[in-house]
Parts: structure tokens; sequence; C-alpha cells
């Protein structure tokens, strides 16, 4: 993990498609990582907000948030490979 000169509190992502942040929230929880869809953050009617994510570093260490991180780029990998997948049966 890179460090930074400064810390830093909060994070903006921006997911590649298709992966959806509201969709992916709560396989993220149960994987015990949380952050907050991008559209609470937009206004209302903007679908690429789905795309977008915060992340909160305020009260966690250096080895927490580098095992989060981990942990919540599985839960991406995996979205992102199952939506291939599925697109490669349906042909």
């Amino acid at each position: 993990m890179r460090q930074l000169d400064k810390p830093i509190l909060r994070l903006w992502v921006t997911l590649t498609e298709p992966l959806d942040s509201v969709d992916l929230l709560p396989r993220a929880v149960a994987d015990k990582v949380a952050y907050v869809p991008g559209p609470s953050f937009f206004p209302a009617g903007r679908e690429e907000a789905r795309r977008h994510l915060r992340l909160n570093f305020s009260y966690c260490g250096p080895e927490r948030i580098e095992k989060s991180i981990r942990r919540l780029g599985a839960v991406f990998a995996r979205a992102y490979c199952a939506h291939f997948q599925a697109r490669r049966t349906v042909k």
C-alpha cells in the first residue's frame, strides 16, 4: 500500500462499469466492509451516481484499512467476474 504524505479521512471511488455501488453494498457489509453509495452525494435521478462511492477512514488504523480494502476489492472482483460469466452463459 502506498504511503500518503498527509492522512486522509475519506476517499472517493469511481467503479468501472457494470459495477453498482448500491447493489454491491449488502455484499460488502456481509464481508464486514461498509461505504456510502454515490447516490447519497448526487442530485436525485443521476444514474451515473451508482458507479461512485465514498470510503471513510476516520477511526481505522493502517492495518485495518488495508485488510478492509482487500476485502472490498474481492467483493468488486467477484461481482465483475460474475457479470461477464453470466454474459458468456447467455450467448
